[in-house]
């Protein structure tokens, strides 16, 4: 690669917008602290959950943050439940994988059926899995793509990734990678999503996303990477994408005044 190669690439990969965020709303009040977002075509509600010492149910409300449905688990504790995607089907799953004591050895992805979401209560399928070899990861950031869930994990300067297939039982989750953040401050990633076409991937932080694209298969780090700057700094915790440019964002707080807040992402 000669030096005015070099020169383009260090700009492609250094690309930076900057994003402000609109407030939607406020989440309902009885959601203190979001800590996943999914949103759901069949029935325009977005769907969220809260983490570890919270009670273990989903909530779906709308754009206007009145809440519309309330569904508790029966049968699968909220260990530390970090993010919630819902896939083609209009299945949703929670990821029981945060691991902030770095003490956990068995991790889950529980599964609820579309036509539950429709329900007061009910029963969930779980997909077990522990890390391959010993090591021990905090998430909270998922996707799925081609029957495969891959994970992010949560750490101060880089993040590392996971696969496990989307099947029920139990599993072996697979390093696959790792990416390096480059810059000052605090990097760690609480939020995942994929466009609806699969050619890019975002990542969330407190203050920023950072966007992967022109990768191939699951190679998600090999491709081109570039930041959306927001100048907003708050605990973020949910993302994910309700068309192809709208992207929406909950951040938590104890005091029950988080927000919905969306942006729309440029090319």
């Amino acid at each position: 690669m000669n030096v005015f190669n070099l020169f383009l690439f260090g700009l492609l990969v250094t690309t930076c917008q900057e994003q402000p965020l609109k407030t939607v709303c406020n989440l309902p009040s009885n959601i203190k602290e979001s800590s996943g977002l999914a949103y759901d075509a069949n029935t325009k509600l977005f769907w969220t959950i809260e983490d570890a010492n919270n009670k273990s149910k989903l909530y779906g409300f709308d754009e206007k943050g009145v809440l519309q449905k309330e569904i508790k688990i029966e049968n699968a504790k909220n260990h530390d439940w970090e993010d919630v995607l819902i896939d083609d089907s209009g299945n949703l799953y929670i990821g029981d994988f945060g691991n902030n004591g770095k003490k956990r050895e068995k991790y889950a992805i529980y599964k609820v059926s579309a036509s539950d979401l429709n329900k007061k209560k009910i029963d969930v399928q779980e997909i077990e899995f522990k890390l391959e070899g010993k090591k021990e990861k905090d998430f909270e950031a998922f996707i799925l793509q081609d029957g495969m869930f891959y994970l992010f994990s949560k750490e101060k300067d880089e993040t590392t990734l996971y696969s496990l297939p989307n099947k029920i039982g139990k599993h072996k989750a697979e390093k696959q990678d790792s990416y390096e953040f480059k810059g000052k401050g605090n990097h760690k990633i609480t939020a995942a999503a994929i466009s609806s076409d699969g050619t890019k991937i975002f990542l969330l932080n407190a203050k920023k996303i950072w966007v992967f694209s022109n990768y191939e298969d699951n190679q998600f780090f090999k491709g081109d990477v570039s930041k959306i700057e927001f100048h907003h700094d708050s605990q973020k915790e949910g993302m994910c994408l309700k068309s192809a440019n709208e992207i929406y964002i909950t951040d938590e707080s104890n005091s029950g005044d988080g927000n919905l807040y969306m942006f729309k992402f440029n090319d």
